[in-house]
């Protein structure tokens, strides 16, 4: 590592003052995932002791072709959530705390037990059962990174893949088989500016799920009870531009979230 460049103390400042980050030498960046997953969580720590708040689950990036496409990155990864950029349907959101803001319409779980490592992994039937409720949702993600000369996977990990939040919806009694077919359209001040279903993420919702779980165990970590999980967006991220007011998420059968925009 770059001994005058500490990639992890630079994200976190960054993240705190809702800024981009600075160009990135070479020798500061991970050698490669894991590395990035570990340097990951040491930015977790640090926002927890800069009272940032605790962490309350997982976001997937890129559980989809459309945003494998947008993003440029050919696989799923995940960041935390933490819960003071938890917001619920109906807030008002500060265009000024981001840099970028973009919004994604998600389908959230709430995970209703443990899942730990096992002999066999993980797949969308096993972690069916621990699904405890659904919950519409729009991720809220920031574009920090205008200053990388390409998309880079490992910077994004190490920064929550672009992480910064979500508004959350009411849970909604819907059984599992049914997600595939969930449709999602995404307004803007009233106007749709996208739309998909949930076959679109990894062909079932549930196996984005499956993913994170098989991927903590390796790592030495596992999915809790009371994780929040929200398991990639439907449509491609819509960046918002100055002026605009509102954004909602309206999915078809389990249900809408919405949020105001100000300066």
């Amino acid at each position: 590592m770059n001994q005058g460049f500490n990639l992890t103390h630079v994200i976190v400042d960054h993240r705190m003052r809702g800024i981009a980050l600075p160009p990135i030498p070479g020798p500061a960046i991970p050698a490669d995932l894991t590395a990035a997953y570990a340097m990951q969580r040491d930015v977790r720590d640090q926002l927890m002791q800069n009272q940032w708040g605790r962490p309350l689950g997982y976001k997937i990036g890129c559980t989809t072709p459309v945003m494998q496409q947008v993003v440029g990155v050919p696989h799923p990864c995940y960041g935390t959530i933490f819960d003071t950029t938890v917001h619920p349907s109906g807030a008002t959101l500060s265009l000024a705390r981001y840099h970028r803001l973009g919004i994604e319409c998600e389908i959230a779980v709430r995970v209703g037990e443990d899942l730990p490592q096992r002999d066999l992994p993980y797949d969308e039937t096993s972690v069916a059962s621990a699904a405890d409720t659904y919950l519409p949702a729009m991720e809220l993600v920031d574009d920090r990174y205008p200053a990388l000369p390409s998309p880079d996977p490992r910077i994004f990990v190490a920064d929550d893949f672009y992480g910064a939040g979500a508004v959350l919806g009411e849970p909604a009694p819907l059984a599992a088989d049914t997600l595939a077919e969930v449709e999602a359209h995404l307004m803007v001040d009233g106007q749709e500016v996208g739309s998909g279903k949930g076959a679109l993420v990894m062909g079932h919702p549930l196996r984005a799920l499956a993913w994170l779980a098989n991927t903590l165990n390796q790592q030495g970590a596992q999915l809790r009870q009371g994780d929040l999980v929200l398991l990639g967006s439907l449509v491609a991220t819509y960046w918002i531009a100055p002026g605009q007011h509102t954004v909602e998420a309206i999915h078809r059968p389990l249900g809408r979230v919405a949020a105001r925009l100000v300066p």
